[in-house]
């Protein structure tokens, strides 16, 4: 039986994670996309951070809560060079709904799809943007929601015609609008706003064992950020949605 959330939160959050991955292991519904087992994986999130000859070694997991950390604090480094170079930095949130709990994956692609439609025809007079994409779990748990924080450098923007154009192509599954949230709009808090992490890497206990599944299976490979504009760093963590 899957242990308790409170036992879970007892634990460490790479000893926790570990439990939940060998419970995976042993589910015969689980399929862990790539080569790696979730068996193996469990063996590498309970090694992270141990000291080889004076050099920490890390497993670079999706998964692993220490690797997730640092890869989230890295991104926001970037996005704060991107904000600060922007003139107008505007926040907005755009959506898409998945239809149900198993085609998270194939959500995935329509979006990116889609938003690069979206870019190149609506959004073509923005010259820089940076953001994330962060699938979440419905409050129904029913289906997923992605949402993609973007911070935009735009002076102005035709809310009423971009909100119907999304609207549009994503047919009506899709949501754009300004993020109105009490954010605080400095650049580090911001891109800290942005770059949660916390969605494409649910602490230990928080989410049921098959939606981990579907979520690690459908962001296999799978790169988050969304970035374009000639300031902005074309790195192995910033290359999504691009001109």
């Amino acid at each position: 039986m899957f242990s308790p959330k409170t036992e879970l939160r007892q634990l460490e959050p790479q000893e926790a994670r570990a439990q939940e991955l060998l419970l995976l292991a042993s589910w015969d519904g689980a399929s862990c996309a790539g080569t790696t087992s979730y068996r193996k994986k469990a063996e590498r999130v309970l090694q992270c951070n141990v000291a080889i000859e004076e050099h920490p070694w890390t497993c670079k997991l999706r998964e692993c809560p220490a690797c997730n950390s640092r890869k989230a604090e890295k991104l926001r480094y970037e996005f704060v060079k991107a904000i600060n170079s922007m003139k107008h930095p505007v926040l907005v949130l755009i959506t898409l709904w998945s239809l149900n709990l198993d085609d998270l994956g194939q959500t995935i692609k329509v979006f990116r799809r889609l938003f690069l439609r979206f870019r190149r025809t609506s959004l073509r007079s923005v010259p820089t943007a940076t953001g994330m994409i962060e699938p979440k779990l419905a409050k129904n748990r029913r289906f997923w929601a992605l949402h993609a924080h973007i911070v935009l450098d735009a002076a102005a923007l035709r809310w009423c015609d971009l909100r119907e154009d999304w609207s549009r192509l994503t047919g009506n599954r899709g949501r754009f609008g300004e993020d109105d949230r009490r954010v605080d709009r400095r650049p580090f808090s911001l891109a800290a706003y942005v770059v949660s992490g916390k969605d494409s890497c649910p602490a230990p206990g928080t989410m049921a064992p098959a939606n981990l599944d579907r979520l690690w299976r459908a962001l296999y490979r799978v790169q988050l950020p969304i970035n374009w504009g000639p300031r902005i760093k074309r790195g192995r963590h910033a290359r999504a949605v691009t001109k």
